[in-house]
């Protein structure tokens, strides 16, 4: 355990965290991962009986590979059953192509094709690009002025349908751009906004007098790190190409650094085929800090 903190430690210091509140993080994280390795609550959120595995194979492991330690664990890609990959959630070490290949060796029963990892940002591509996490703290705003009429606004339970419309007019529109998209990009459903309308994470976009979009922003972690994630975001087709929805953004951190003084990153994955998205949120002021990667032996 101490192994993996100080590796841990050390492969993401990058992160605009205190060094103190990093390892805070690391190490609730790393003791979650431990024990997930005998819970079987967290086993029993997996397709065993679809499979016909027992349940315990789907327990987290801690495995030895090498004289190193790796927490790994089984994940469907997008839920699919028929996506199985391994997830290396902690390690004392980095990823060897020998090391992926007995990991996956000790998971032969789920049949996975490749591992996943989590690296910084600017480490040299190992893999396929999974998804990017973007993050900027709270408490460094953007010196750029959001514009004054737009604005927003907590959603009622009668603003939900228009939600629905507009995510499914979005996101339709975003697919017809961006086919490649197509299986990996999906719009929040009802319980999703129902869940944020109850939490108060659920914002609609105005500009002058109209409903131009809506943002989700909740307390959630991104991996290991905790703070405010932006669940959703989307503009009405008709309303693109003006900065809106990076400007919501912008309001958003002023927005949570007065009312979320706890949380101390506002946090994001993004594919790295949706560039819309990316640019949205470099000119909202968070960078891209992490990504995952998949690897294969």
């Amino acid at each position: 355990m101490n192994a993996m903190l100080a590796y841990m430690l050390s492969l993401y210091q990058h992160i605009p965290l205190p060094p103190e509140k990093l390892a805070i993080q690391l190490n609730e994280w790393l003791k979650m991962q431990q024990s997930w390795c005998s819970d079987s609550e967290f086993s029993a959120r997996f397709p065993w009986r679809e499979t016909g595995l027992p349940q315990s194979t789907f327990l987290q492991r801690q495995l030895t590979v090498r004289g190193h330690h790796f927490i790994t664990g089984p994940r469907y890609l997008g839920g699919d059953i028929h996506r199985p990959f391994i997830d290396v959630v902690a390690s004392d070490a980095d990823m060897t192509h020998d090391i992926a290949k007995a990991i996956l060796q000790e998971w032969t029963l789920l049949n996975p094709q490749s591992i996943r990892i989590l690296l910084p940002a600017h480490s040299p591509c190992r893999g396929s690009t999974d998804q990017l996490i973007y993050a900027a703290p709270l408490n460094a705003l953007s010196n750029a002025d959001s514009k004054a009429d737009l604005l927003f606004t907590a959603a009622t339970k009668e603003d939900i349908s228009w939600c629905l419309d507009t995510l499914n007019a979005s996101y339709q529109q975003t697919l017809r751009v961006m086919p490649e998209l197509n299986t990996h990009l999906f719009p929040a459903d009802e319980d999703d906004l129902h869940g944020w309308l109850l939490s108060g994470a659920l914002y609609l976009l105005i500009e002058g007098n109209m409903r131009v979009g809506l943002i989700a922003c909740e307390s959630a972690s991104v991996a290991f790190l905790k703070g405010m994630k932006i669940a959703e975001e989307v503009i009405l087709p008709r309303y693109r190409g003006r900065g809106l929805a990076a400007q919501a953004q912008r309001l958003l951190r002023r927005h949570l650094t007065q009312c979320q003084p706890d949380a101390s990153l506002i946090t994001g994955t993004i594919l790295p085929a949706n560039l819309a998205s990316i640019k949205t949120a470099e000119r909202a002021g968070r960078t891209c800090i992490l990504k995952y990667q998949f690897l294969t032996a």
